[in-house]
């Protein structure tokens, strides 16, 4: 049995998520759930417990979605240090920081495996990243913390996809989509190959990374 470890369970889709990917015989390993950690030392204990709960990890699904109720001024009336600083503790250090500590057991997945390892990261993230699609017109934190983990991906890519990691973005759509129906299209989106002729191992472009939707669209970035 494949597991698939996910870093919050705190919403609707995460729990749809967690129970279409059960449903379809994955062990489901779960994080710490919706407390805030402001320290990586925090962090990492908590992720070394994992290896009490298993002993790899297949996928990896970062669904880390904090948006701190206090992030709501405008150009006009300036920036709040310690709100912005907080999202984007929560938004960008806490994903890398959980996916840092977590490679290692992503390394036992394929050692275990083989041919057949899955070795896939994904993180869900929103248009509110994407500089031409948000649409908010207060708030900053976390937009700007989502849009600096879509170049920090950019460049786990870079380092990892060598190393036969291969990485989705998703938006499950909150609030515009049925969470169900945004768990089963992430689950169908990060389990296929990217490719345009599905099958043929020619047309793979695993290098290309990109975000979609719930509804199968591309966001720009």
């Amino acid at each position: 049995m494949k597991t698939v470890f996910l870093t919050n369970i705190k919403n609707d889709f995460d729990r749809e998520l967690a129970a279409v990917f059960a449903k379809n015989n994955w062990e489901v390993i779960f994080g710490e759930g919706d407390s805030p950690c402001a320290k990586k030392a925090d962090l990492k204990n908590r992720t070394e417990s994992l290896s009490l709960q298993c002993e790899k990890i297949d996928l990896y699904i970062d669904t880390t979605c904090f948006h701190e109720e206090n992030d709501t001024k405008t150009v006009k009336e300036g920036i709040d240090r310690e709100v912005i600083l907080a999202s984007f503790r929560e938004n960008f250090l806490k994903p890398v920081w959980y996916l840092e500590t977590v490679l290692p057991l992503m390394e036992k997945a394929e050692a275990e495996h083989e041919d057949d390892a899955v070795k896939r990261i994904v993180f869900i993230n929103t248009a509110e990243s994407s500089v031409n699609w948000n649409i908010n017109t207060s708030g900053y934190g976390y937009s700007m913390a989502r849009a600096a983990l879509n170049n920090a991906t950019s460049t786990f890519v870079n380092k990892l996809l060598p190393l036969s990691y291969t990485f989705r973005m998703f938006d499950p759509m909150y609030g515009k989509v049925s969470a169900k129906a945004a768990a089963g299209a992430c689950y169908g989106y990060v389990l296929r190959g990217r490719c345009d002729d599905d099958g043929d191992p020619r047309c793979q472009d695993e290098r290309r990374l990109v975000i979609r939707d719930a509804m199968a669209r591309e966001i720009p970035w």
